[in-house]
């Protein structure tokens, strides 16, 4: 069936995508969370850096539901969660260095919006589809408001 075009506004992400490219202000993003200078040279070369990983998402206007495997340093790391659009709740979710928080999500017009709590730098990710990618840009965030720096993963669609 094809979306009448007030779906077409809003986003769906459901596919399987694998993770092809890391750009963005890394040296900002690590700025942002107080790292010294020598520290962010050091991780932004390794925040570049590509690893193995694919998400398989499946959304609908009320949930959104993930199922990630890989993780930097560690290919074999697997987490799968559902998170209901727009309500607020939030699930355990590890960030990709490894770090225990809390996730939430809800939709803005053509993007899904994930945000992090229970960190001392949450983050914001703005995840949404360009060029039939799946672009993924990670900031900080905190008292509301969008820090400077991003790490944005681009993934490709693989099915």
């Amino acid at each position: 069936t094809h979306a009448s075009m007030s779906e077409a506004k809003t986003v769906n992400l459901t596919g399987k995508w694998k993770l092809v490219k890391i750009e963005g202000d890394i040296d900002g993003f690590f700025k942002a969370q107080g790292w010294s200078w020598m520290a962010r040279k050091a991780a932004s070369a390794f925040a570049t850096s590509v690893f193995d990983k694919t998400e398989v998402i499946t959304m609908d206007e009320k949930t959104y539901k993930c199922e990630e495997k890989g993780a930097p340093r560690d290919k074999n790391r697997v987490q799968n969660y559902t998170i209901e659009l727009g309500s607020g709740k939030e699930v355990d979710w590890t960030d990709p260095p490894g770090g225990k928080v809390k996730l939430s999500a809800s939709i803005e017009g053509d993007k899904l919006i994930l945000k992090t709590t229970g960190e001392k730098y949450p983050k914001i990710i703005t995840r949404y589809i360009k060029d039939g990618k799946m672009y993924d840009s990670c900031s900080v965030f905190i008292d509301g408001k969008k820090l400077d720096g991003d790490i944005t993963n681009v993934f490709e669609k693989v099915e």
